[in-house]
């Protein structure tokens, strides 16, 4: 049997850093508003990043990272991040750390 190189990857794409992946143009360019929520939630707090100008599988590498940084979970919903939990200084100095404009809304 020969040595195989292959790597199974549910991920879509090059495998490598994902960071490097992301245009720093759009980065740049948009504004993140990052707010706190409780609404039909029964009073439960939602950390909500919103305003990305990237695509579905941009923002979905974005939540994974604010996920694993914030020891949360999340979602995204009409191309807003959503982590269970009060984490605004968190996701704020990660967003800052990848070149995002952020802006929090009260």
């Amino acid at each position: 049997m020969k040595n195989s190189n292959l790597v199974y990857s549910t991920d879509v794409g090059r495998i490598g850093s994902k960071e490097s992946s992301l245009s720093t143009n759009a980065q740049s360019t948009s504004i993140i508003a990052l707010k706190l929520d409780t609404k039909a939630r029964k009073g439960k707090v939602v950390t909500i990043a919103s305003g990305f100008n990237l695509s579905q599988i941009e923002i979905k590498s974005v939540m994974r990272q604010l996920k694993k940084k914030c020891s949360t979970g999340g979602t995204v919903k009409n191309n807003s991040i959503e982590l269970q939990g009060n984490f605004i200084k968190s996701v704020k100095s990660e967003l800052t750390r990848q070149n995002f404009n952020v802006k929090i809304i009260n």
